[in-house]
């Protein structure tokens, strides 16, 4: 479970609505593993500039054919989040990524590139962009687990 710092789901959301037509993607850091107290914003999105990306997205059938659905991280951007994140102590505590036609569940895309089983993830959808889903996953190898989200009160924060 991950306590969110009160207001980082709210900035999470209007991060995601604001990306709107496109997918929003990045990274929830904290001081422990356990608090998420900032968000990482990606911007660069490799799959609509690699064929050999995008056609491997296309593997997963007619609705991934649009080169905006689905995400593949820049290495260079993901790498220079993780150097601000340590260079300010904290540790990742999840990746996000916004699903804009799907609910707040992980696809088969997301379970088979999610890249490790003890990083969560975490799905806001806005399939309705007035009523947002946000849950939190474990995903395994082949399948994942819903986790409870947990929004950190005054006294949780103050350690």
């Amino acid at each position: 479970m991950i306590n969110f710092q009160e207001g980082i789901l709210e900035k999470l959301v209007s991060i995601c609505q604001r990306a709107l037509p496109k997918k929003a993607y990045g990274v929830i850091a904290g001081g422990s593993k356990e608090r998420a107290e900032e968000l990482y914003p990606l911007q660069t999105n490799l799959r609509p500039l690699d064929p050999g990306i995008n056609g491997m997205f296309e593997t997963y059938g007619e609705f991934y054919c649009e080169k905006d659905r689905g995400f593949w991280v820049e290495g260079d951007e993901l790498l220079a989040v993780m150097r601000q994140i340590e260079e300010k102590g904290q540790q990742i505590v999840a990746i996000y990524h916004s699903h804009r036609c799907l609910c707040a569940t992980p696809s088969q895309v997301d379970i088979d590139l999610h890249y490790d089983t003890e990083v969560l993830a975490v799905i806001v959808s806005l399939a309705d962009p007035h009523l947002p889903e946000v849950r939190e996953f474990k995903i395994g190898r082949d399948s994942y687990q819903e986790v409870k989200i947990n929004i950190a009160g005054p006294r949780e924060r103050s350690s």
